[in-house]
C-alpha cells in the first residue's frame, strides 16, 4: 500500500472514532466531560487495571455494578462519561456516624482495619 493509501486508512480510523463519540453524545442528548481510564484511576486513587475491572463489571452485571456505559474507541481506548463515574461513586457512598459529623474523621488511610462483621467498600 502506498503512502496515500496508509494516510487515508488512518483518517478513516480517526473518523470512525469521532463518529462513535458523536453517536454517544446524541444518545445522551448532552455533551459532557469524558475521561480516559488512566484519568479516572487517578481521580479515584486506584490502578488503571481496577478501572478496567469496574468497566468489565458493568458489562458483566448488565449495569447493576461497575462503571458504565463507556465509549469504546478501540480495544484498549475508552472514554468514560463523568455521569458514569458519578453514578459509580454515588452507589458506594457511605453514611458517616455522629463522631464523623462532629469533625472527628481523621485522614484517609488512618482507618482501623475492618473487624468481624465490618466490610470495607472499594
Amino acid at each position: 500500500m502506498n503512502l496515500l493509501g496508509k494516510s487515508l486508512q488512518g483518517e478513516r480510523g480517526l473518523l470512525r472514532q469521532v463518529l462513535r463519540v458523536l453517536q454517544a453524545v446524541l444518545r445522551e442528548g448532552v455533551l459532557e466531560q469524558h475521561y480516559s481510564a488512566a484519568s479516572v484511576a487517578e481521580r479515584l486513587e486506584v490502578s488503571e487495571r481496577t478501572v478496567w475491572n469496574y468497566v468489565d463489571d458493568y458489562a458483566r452485571t448488565a449495569g447493576q455494578e461497575g462503571i458504565g456505559p463507556v465509549v469504546k474507541l478501540s480495544h484498549k481506548v475508552v472514554r468514560i462519561p463523568a455521569s458514569a463515574v458519578n453514578r459509580f461513586l454515588k452507589a458506594r457512598r457511605i453514611e458517616v456516624g455522629a463522631s464523623a459529623a462532629a469533625g472527628d474523621m481523621g485522614h484517609v488511610g488512618d482507618e482501623a482495619e475492618p473487624g468481624a462483621g465490618e466490610r470495607r467498600v472499594a
